[in-house]
């Protein structure tokens, strides 16, 4: 049992839980969500949604893939810094909750790290 309980494969499981939320943002973005239209209107990103959900998903999909996670990695990062930007320049106080992309930005390094990706060669 031990044997499955490596830092690799708990990497993969936590993979699919970065994954999950992800996709549900990247498809809120590609379906045209009223709310998360609302949202990005607020910064005037009305019509870059369905490149920012596009975005969204190729870095995931990069993350997910072992020969270009590390690319993905980057571009997940660079994507949650954004969020992180977004949400603290919120003019509404109940929508400046920057914890969650920030969460999700040190669990995606986290994951690259069980995974396998080093930092410094």
């Amino acid at each position: 049992m031990n044997h499955y309980m490596t830092k690799t494969n708990i990497g993969w499981v936590l993979t699919v839980f970065l994954a999950i939320p992800i996709l549900g943002s990247a498809f809120g973005k590609l379906s045209g969500d009223p709310a998360t239209a609302e949202m990005l209107n607020s910064h005037f990103l009305n019509d870059w949604i369905l490149l920012i959900g596009i975005g969204e998903l190729v870095a995931l999909i990069l993350f997910l893939l072992p020969k270009s996670m590390r690319l993905g990695a980057l571009l997940l990062s660079a994507y949650f810094g954004g969020a992180i930007m977004f949400h603290m320049a919120h003019p509404e106080p109940i929508n400046r909750d920057f914890i969650p992309p920030a969460a999700f930005l040190i669990f995606t390094w986290i994951i690259a790290w069980l995974r396998g990706l080093k930092l410094i060669t």
